[in-house]
């Protein structure tokens, strides 16, 4: 038998070689670099030259057409978060609400009468403007239920709003299919949406002051639940002996609905009877917190989670029973929260006029998980300033503002 000439076996054997050390190196090279697809290395934070507006409500930053979007005082900005480009969408104002549908950002912009743009969330171009109808200089909050994007409104003041200072300015409904616009009147203003729950749509009203330069602050209080029937429009109001805090809030557990004010107390609203039941004292703290998460998701695994920003702690109270069975402490002024899955996560906030922490120079995310509840994470940021926690492609990020700048980083 001939065996083949020893040249082409060695060749062969070569290619083979090569091909088997160019596929090692690739997978030894892919554990150093993080892939482009996925995002970057979380301890490179992102830094836009922008002006970020927040409003204390879940939208303050929105993940929409593979990328994140920031309120300015001038309109929107698309971050990509791959490679740190930033694009600028100016508005004729300050937008006071992001919703992510359709393929698309929609963005209420702050006027008489108010509107909605719709913004290709590919392309960054404003494909649609829909006039709202309503009777005030209002901002709107948005929300997305039932095919279509319901704008609440909450009238603006140039001084400090309180209950009942300012004007009915009404809601909407744009057909997220057909494009219709209605326009509902009503005696109350709706605020801040809470979620969907059986059929309805519930709010809370809590005023924001809208200020002359542009900045929009979270400052007054409301005493009112207000429930939108999804089939027919119709609002139906439930006035609280309780003042709710704009940044204090209220959220969907269960078929029942928890308040917290400003005073440091916590509250089940029953909703067939309507009216406030249970009521918790949280003890001192509570004022500068928040009911974490976005929309309903400040209930989780049967219990409520509450932080208590001015003295750092969060608190769970079982929502059957309505007592507290859990108080987790961690460090003074936390700010933001947000509960996604079985975590709960809270920032910190830092500041020149903050003691800082002994332990944290910079702003600080701490991962509590809601099975074990316990604190089972602490992340250094990097950053400084008021964080804004947001999710990216199922991945955990935070962002700060300074006033003049934005930086963006990946925490978990």
């Amino acid at each position: 038998m001939n065996s083949p000439p020893a040249h082409e076996a060695t060749a062969a054997e070569a290619r083979a070689l090569g091909a088997l050390l160019a596929q090692r190196a690739a997978e030894w090279a892919a554990t150093l670099v993080p892939d482009a697809s996925d995002g970057r290395a979380s301890s490179d934070a992102i830094t836009i030259k922008q002006s970020m507006v927040t409003t204390g409500q879940r939208d303050d930053i929105v993940e929409a057409g593979g990328a994140v979007w920031l309120r300015t005082q001038h309109g929107v900005v698309r971050v990509d978060t791959r490679t740190g480009d930033a694009v600028s969408v100016p508005t004729d104002d300050v937008v006071s609400s992001m919703v992510a549908a359709d393929d698309a950002l929609w963005a209420s912009i702050w006027d008489t009468g108010g509107h909605v743009v719709r913004v290709d969330a590919t392309t960054g171009t404003v494909t649609d403007t829909f006039e709202l109808g309503l009777s005030a200089e209002s901002g709107s909050d948005l929300i997305i239920a039932d095919g279509g994007l319901w704008a609440a409104s909450y009238p603006t003041s140039s001084s400090s709003a309180g209950a009942g200072c300012c004007p009915d300015a009404g809601y909407a409904r744009i057909d997220l299919t057909t494009k219709a616009v209605t326009s509902f009147s009503s005696d109350v203003d709706l605020g801040v949406w809470i979620g969907e729950r059986n059929g309805a749509l519930w709010a809370y009203n809590a005023f924001t002051t809208h200020l002359q330069d542009g900045t929009v602050l979270g400052s007054a209080l409301g005493n009112a639940l207000t429930r939108v029937d999804l089939s027919s429009g119709q609002a139906q109001r439930y006035d609280l002996d309780s003042k709710i805090g704009s940044e204090s809030g209220a959220v969907l557990a269960g078929d029942d609905i928890w308040v917290v004010d400003i005073y440091g107390a916590a509250a089940r609203f029953d909703v067939e009877s309507g009216r406030l039941t249970d009521r918790l004292s949280l003890g001192s703290g509570t004022l500068g917190g928040s009911v974490g998460g976005v929309g309903a998701s400040g209930y989780a695994n049967g219990g409520v989670w509450i932080t208590k920003g001015l003295n750092g702690t969060v608190v769970r109270i079982d929502a059957a029973t309505a007592e507290v069975t859990d108080t987790i402490t961690l460090e003074p002024t936390l700010g933001r929260s947000l509960l996604v899955g079985d975590s709960l996560w809270v920032t910190k906030t830092t500041s020149e006029d903050l003691p800082r922490s002994p332990a944290h120079s910079d702003g600080v995310v701490y991962r509590i998980d809601l099975v074990s509840r316990s604190l089972v994470e602490t992340v250094e940021t990097g950053l400084d300033g008021q964080l804004f926690p947001f999710l990216r492609n199922g991945e955990m990020w935070v962002a700060a503002s300074d006033g003049e700048t934005v930086r963006l980083t990946a925490v978990g």
